[in-house]
């Protein structure tokens, strides 16, 4: 044992007794080093440290993981808010044209003398001034439907405005009679809360969709006015609208004892 342990660098008194070789010969084979006796714990405080490391890479790890998931809900919450923003810009941009094209054409219900086909004339000059792309064309012609017209839409399905255009010159392309014409436009009266001149407007407007002599129309208006007073007699031997413009003012300050014209319409 002694040469063993002297060989491996091992120091072994000379006065060195059994069981001090043996120990020391223990030492060595456990592979301790001489006047190394501290390396167990050299190695528990190396074990420690190790440990400590790895905890704090750890913890880096978790971190970074933490904050990858935040940048992940941020850029969720930013594509979200985008798509929102585009949505109502389109929102914006529908309701401006909408609420345009409404100032421009009147509604279409087919139920009048006016055929979809004199109809569309003023509806196209209206997408050419507006630059409506197809599908604007089409929820423009939706908005502006009403009576049978309207109900009419609900029972097709087109995909285009071209489509739709077709459907609706074939349902309502039945002309009205003349005798149907003057029929209609005598049914319009005027109204309490409107001006004679808005009233003639609007007869007016109606009689150049048919082939109503205009001489008829004058006598159409006059009877609409519901007059049977004297200052009625004022009306009577013009045979243009114009004519019946140009009296309309005076007859309704003469009527009425004041003019209409700060009244709604």
């Amino acid at each position: 044992m002694r040469a063993a342990l002297t060989a491996a660098g091992f120091e072994v008194e000379p006065t060195a007794g059994p069981n001090e070789v043996e120990r020391l010969y223990k030492t060595m084979l456990a592979g301790q080093l001489p006047g190394n006796s501290n390396s167990g714990q050299n190695g528990e405080a190396s074990k420690r440290s190790d440990a400590k490391e790895i905890g704090a890479i750890e913890k880096d790890h978790k971190e970074a993981t933490s904050a990858e998931m935040v940048i992940s809900e941020l850029q969720k919450e930013v594509k979200e808010l985008r798509e929102r923003i585009a949505s109502l810009e389109v929102a914006v941009v529908e309701k401006n044209y909408l609420d345009q094209i409404a100032l421009l054409v009147k509604p279409f219900s087919g139920d009048t003398f006016v055929t979809f086909q004199k109809w569309l004339p003023d509806l196209e000059n209206a997408f050419r001034l507006l630059a409506l792309n197809d599908k604007q064309k089409v929820i423009a012609i939706a908005r502006l439907l009403t009576g049978s017209a309207e109900v009419f839409l609900r029972t097709i399905r087109v995909s285009d405005y071209t489509e739709l255009k077709a459907n609706l010159l074939k349902e309502f392309s039945a002309e009205f009679s003349q005798e149907e014409a003057i029929k209609f436009l005598r049914k319009r009266r005027l109204q309490a809360n409107e001006t004679v001149h808005r009233y003639v407007l609007d007869i007016e407007e109606m009689a150049m969709s048919c082939s109503v002599p205009e001489e008829e129309v004058v006598d159409i208006i006059i009877e609409g006015l519901g007059d049977a007073t004297v200052y009625n007699s004022m009306l009577y031997g013009l045979r243009t609208v114009n004519e019946l413009k140009q009296m309309i003012h005076r007859y309704e300050r003469m009527r009425f004892g004041s003019s209409r014209r700060t009244l709604k319409t």
